[in-house]
């Protein structure tokens, strides 16, 4: 069994696309996407209708919930108005269709591959949403909120790359698949044959990073300079 993960999208179609095809090219079996498909990027209609469209398996992120269940405390502490009139933008270009499909997304999906069980989500709950802080990623605040009791935990939202499999639970990231700031897009793939030691590798995602910016002007998204200097600073 071969799954191919990615996270983090936020709405960069020509990312997605990429990431898709060589996944694809790699002979994954299951495509699996760690959540954030929305916000950020100029894409958010477009993006949900390819995950939708091509079956790629995903969970909720914070930006979905942020849309089903409304602003986290939190979020709205710290929000100000162009980050206000962003999400605002974002769930502006959603149709009925798009945002029943968000709705219905779960927190948690668990895979068995090979001999090991594998928990998919894109960050952990706090109050039965995802929480949109961040934690040490050190083994013990790992352990500590996502428990134990998996072969696999594999989780998004940090945009970094992580593969630790000291022991049981092997805990890991395939970073953003979307967005720059961080090491670059990247993807992951699990190799888990029946019977032999599961395999992670971390792969690079190149795609047409023009098109996604020109897009952000064009379509006037909100904050759109300060998402090229935060996001894409480096291209």
């Amino acid at each position: 069994m071969r799954i191919g993960l990615l996270s983090d999208i936020h709405a960069n179609l020509p990312a997605l696309e990429a990431a898709f095809e060589k996944l694809i090219s790699e002979g994954c079996d299951i495509i699996v996407h760690l959540g954030d498909a929305i916000a950020i990027g100029p894409f958010p209609a477009e993006t949900v209708q390819f995950l939708r469209d091509h079956d790629i398996r995903s969970t909720a992120g914070n930006h979905e919930d942020d849309l089903v269940l409304g602003f986290s405390t939190t979020l709205e502490q710290r929000m100000g108005q162009g980050e206000r009139e962003h999400y605002l933008w974002t769930h502006e270009q959603l149709s009925a269709a798009e945002v029943e499909f968000i709705a219905q997304l779960p927190h948690r999906l668990d895979l068995s591959t090979g001999d090991s069980r594998v928990r998919c989500e894109h960050y952990y709950l706090s109050d039965d949403r995802v929480a949109d802080s961040h934690i040490d990623l050190g083994r013990p605040s790992l352990e500590r909120v996502f428990g134990t009791e998996y072969e696999i935990m594999a989780f998004g939202h940090t945009h970094r790359t992580l593969i630790d499999r000291e022991k049981h639970p092997c805990f890991i990231n395939p970073g953003s698949a979307g967005l720059h700031h961080i090491g670059g897009p990247s993807i992951m793939i699990i190799d888990a044959p029946v019977g032999h030691e599961v395999d992670f590798r971390i792969l690079p995602v190149e795609y047409n990073h023009r098109l996604m910016l020109s897009e952000l002007k064009r379509r006037a998204v909100p904050d759109h300079g300060f998402i090229r200097e935060t996001f894409f600073g480096d291209i």
